[in-house]
């Protein structure tokens, strides 16, 4: 298997990780701070940007399938982000929950897509 491929998968599986760490927050409740700042929800803002611009801009590096996956999920979770931001906290929990089982899914399949390929 090439470097590049293992890198990938690497981070795919990285991704997979922070999703469950996510979601392990999530069904914890234990939602320690503060979601309506200015730097939530600029990393909000941020990630919704780079995956779009991701899906805009494709590099060419992977598989197609593998990049619209990452970038729409960057987007998904950006909106995610800032969601939470303006609900009531009662659906900040569930809401984190569904952004970590969108990167569980992504991690999970873009490893098989790369894996593949």
């Amino acid at each position: 298997m090439r470097p590049e491929k293992l890198l990938r998968i690497f981070s795919e599986l990285l991704m997979l990780l922070l999703g469950m760490l996510l979601v392990l927050v999530a069904v914890s409740g234990r939602l320690f701070w503060d979601r309506r700042s200015l730097a939530w929800v600029t990393v909000g803002i941020f990630l919704v940007y780079w995956g779009a611009r991701a899906w805009i801009r494709r590099r060419g590096v992977g598989p197609w399938r593998v990049e619209r996956l990452r970038s729409g999920s960057l987007a998904l979770v950006g909106v995610l982000m800032l969601a939470m931001s303006r609900v009531p906290f009662d659906f900040v929990g569930p809401l984190l929950g569904v952004a970590g089982g969108v990167l569980i899914l992504r991690g999970l399949f873009s490893v098989a897509l790369v894996a593949r390929s």
